[in-house]
């Protein structure tokens, strides 16, 4: 399998309080991602409570954005 890994927390903290967001996120920002060894195209952990609501996820392409 492949991992890769993104901190995600400056982001959301961001945005929290602002209503629904869409939050891109470019694969090139996932280090390691090999998409031929994809086995669960998305998960989420937090080492501390959080509340998130999630309306849907996909992987579709559209212009590529620096990381953040």
């Amino acid at each position: 399998g492949c991992t890769a890994r993104l901190d995600i927390a400056p982001r959301l903290a961001a945005i929290a309080g602002q209503g629904w967001q869409t939050l891109p996120i470019p694969l090139s920002c996932l280090p390691g991602a090999r998409l031929d060894g994809v086995t669960a195209p998305f998960a989420l952990s937090s080492s501390t409570p959080m509340r998130l609501t999630l309306s849907s996820i996909a992987l579709t392409p559209f212009k590529e954005t620096p990381c953040r």
